[in-house]
């Protein structure tokens, strides 16, 4: 079964359905974006992800009714934002919602550069909004930039300035309270003294890493200078000290395993650590 044939029962119930590709930090991906009235040129409009539901189909033999009966459900549950599409060319707006993401080195047709001090890496910038209960991300193109009259610099230091602004560290321990609804006890902190870096609603956090006046703090805090980064996912990064008895050489193979077994392939970072000098 392919995305056509699911498009084809989609528009004869009435959808307008187009086939989409998209490049997801480094991941091919191939969707459908849907609408239950006419797309037009200026319109926003959800992407719906089918490989996993082909793949269902595949293996149970299900039909592209099925297929198509799930993608409208997804879309009932995931409205398309009630979103002024006139702000993507207000400046102040724009500089009030900017933010910086990481992901693996790409080609991307964005506004990106290099981590230096952490290769394979790129940061990135994006727009965030959140309306209601839910967030909505747009990366920020070269063109966006120039349409809205927003200078290179003044851009990535206004996403600096939100992004930062949310920066948090906290303990694996505190985080095991938090997911458990618990109050915090030191007896929650594993033997290794290891720390997430994120942001407060840990979505895209990763570039909390970037932060460099936050782990300052932190790690004069904790009484170290040098620190070794593990890229976990594009949400989050985990420190350790550098005199915690353990090096990167180390830790670089359990991050390959941690990828390849836990992390979903577009949220993954690079198969190795960092030691970050602060």
């Amino acid at each position: 079964m392919k995305n056509m044939d699911v498009l084809s029962v989609l528009e004869e119930r009435g959808y307008s359905a187009e086939i989409t590709e998209k490049v997801s930090n480094g991941v091919e991906m191939e969707g459908i974006i849907i609408s239950d009235g006419k797309m037009g040129n200026e319109g926003i409009y959800p992407v719906i992800y089918t490989s996993d539901l082909i793949a269902e189909v595949e293996m149970y033999g299900k039909s592209a009714e099925y297929v198509a009966d799930k993608v409208i459900k997804i879309l009932k549950e995931n409205q398309r934002p009630d979103f002024n599409i006139d702000l993507l060319q207000n400046k102040r707006w724009l500089l009030a919602h900017m933010y910086i993401g990481i992901q693996k080195e790409s080609e991307e047709d964005m506004v990106r550069e290099n981590c230096e001090k952490m290769l394979g890496l790129e940061k990135y910038l994006y727009i965030k909004d959140v309306i209601g209960d839910d967030v909505y991300t747009l990366k920020i193109t070269d063109w966006l930039l120039i349409r809205s009259g927003i200078e290179y610099k003044e851009a990535w230091k206004a996403a600096e300035r939100n992004t930062f602004r949310e920066t948090r560290i906290i303990s694996m321990g505190h985080v095991m309270a938090e997911l458990l609804h618990m109050e915090y006890s030191p007896d929650m902190e594993c033997g290794l003294k290891m720390y997430v870096v994120s942001n407060e609603m840990r979505s895209k956090g990763a570039s909390a890493i970037l932060d460099e006046e936050a782990l300052f703090r932190f790690t004069r805090t904790i009484g170290v200078k040098r620190v070794i980064v593990i890229p976990s996912s594009i949400h989050e990064m985990l420190i350790v000290p550098v005199d915690e008895g353990i090096g990167v050489d180390d830790i670089t193979p359990i991050v390959k395993e941690v990828n390849e077994t836990m992390v979903i392939p577009e949220e993954r970072l690079t198969d190795r650590a960092y030691v970050l000098e602060v």
